[in-house]
């Protein structure tokens, strides 16, 4: 979760213009390569293509803060102990 997070944060940080584009702007890299055109978005996002809905860039960090959020949860109940009903 805490990476489809980051995938909605890092792409409301892209311009308006290049959300409308069909090419990742230059800075954004993945394993330091850039990322070239919108199907490479998509080698980050660790769900089927069918899962990435980006509307307008507010929405879409409140996508990420929701599923960030849902990511400290998860680890907050894996760590802890599993209590026993005797």
């Amino acid at each position: 979760m805490a990476l489809a997070g980051a995938c909605y944060a890092m792409f409301a940080s892209v311009s308006d213009e290049a959300r409308s584009s069909t090419e990742m702007p230059a800075e954004l890299t993945v394993d330091r390569q850039p990322i070239n055109g919108w199907s490479a978005w998509f080698s980050i996002w660790p769900w089927e293509r069918r899962f990435w809905k980006p509307t307008e860039r507010r929405r879409d960090l409140v996508k990420a803060a929701a599923l960030i959020i849902a990511e400290i949860e998860r680890l907050d109940r894996a760590s802890v102990p599993a209590q026993r009903a005797d």
